[in-house]
């Protein structure tokens, strides 16, 4: 069946256009139980979802410490005097190695802020969903 219906353009001058319009037909209902039923049928068992949600939280918060150790180590500044900068290492057994040479210091930092990167961008595409 066609109609015509006044259309006014832009321009202000009215035209006559023929407009179609067609028989339209319902469309049928999704059965939502059904398809609910199904997905829950697609899902893995309840504690192996609730397994992974704490798996991705202990990420989440492994992540969030290497990145505030991040942080702290940009943070970090050197003195080009020996007195003002030190570095302490020790182990278990009570050896300790001691250091004021800011380029020793440096490449230290440098070092530790590499592995942060790293161990960062592992951690990252550990995080799936």
């Amino acid at each position: 069946m066609n109609t015509a219906k006044t259309v006014a353009p832009t321009n202000g001058v009215k035209v006559n256009e023929v407009v179609k319009s067609e028989k339209l037909t319902a469309i049928p209902p999704v059965p939502v139980a059904k398809k609910i039923t199904e997905e829950v049928a697609e899902l893995p068992p309840i504690e192996d979802r609730l397994h992974k949600l704490n798996v991705l939280f202990d990420l989440q918060k492994k992540h969030s410490k290497l990145l505030d150790s991040k942080k702290k180590l940009t943070d970090f500044e050197i003195a080009q005097n020996k007195e003002n900068s030190s570095l302490e290492i020790s182990d278990d057994e009570g050896n300790e190695f001691t250091t004021t040479n800011p380029l020793v210091i440096a490449g230290v930092v440098k070092l530790i802020l590499q592995i942060v990167n790293d161990k960062s961008k592992e951690l990252e595409a550990q995080i799936v969903f």
